[in-house]
């Protein structure tokens, strides 16, 4: 988690302690959905593949396919929010805690591309580059436990 992102945690948590004001913090996980950005590895993938269809690039490159990642829907997101936020007892069950908000499962690069090659009808060509930005820092899976959130009837 980036330090923006912790001190921002921090912020808005400290409002409730201090303010006693009724904030929650969620934190979404790996967003997937429709405009994704080519910053986000779906978006890339995606646009990767458009250039291949139209002829402008011969093979999707990738640096691994092994990594895997809690990957949820922008939709989904939504739905979780308002879940929070909806929630009957926000102030006593929901306000001063953070949520992590993901599918709870782990999803790898490769099952990513078998979806999309079932989608398109076509097997994509692939090659893997084995480096680029974060290929020896980066958890080879990261999952979501939100178990405790539903113990508490949020999600």
């Amino acid at each position: 988690m980036g330090l923006s992102v912790v001190a921002a945690d921090a912020l808005a948590r400290s409002y409730f302690f201090r303010d006693h004001l009724p904030v929650a913090v969620a934190r979404p996980f790996n967003l997937i959905g429709p405009g994704q950005s080519t910053a986000f590895v779906c978006g890339r993938i995606i646009s990767q593949i458009v250039r291949i269809e139209e002829g402008y690039q011969d093979s999707l490159e990738l640096n691994s396919v092994e990594t895997g990642r809690d990957f949820i829907d922008v939709r989904d997101v939504v739905r979780a929010y308002w879940s929070i936020l909806d929630h009957e007892e926000f102030e006593e069950v929901c306000s001063g805690r953070a949520f992590n908000v993901g599918s709870g499962r782990c999803t790898t690069i490769s099952e990513i591309l078998q979806v999309l090659e079932q989608i398109t009808g076509k097997q994509i060509p692939l090659r893997i580059t084995g480096s680029g930005p974060g290929i020896s820092s980066s958890p080879r899976r990261v999952i979501l436990d939100s178990s405790r959130d539903r113990q508490d009837g949020v999600q």
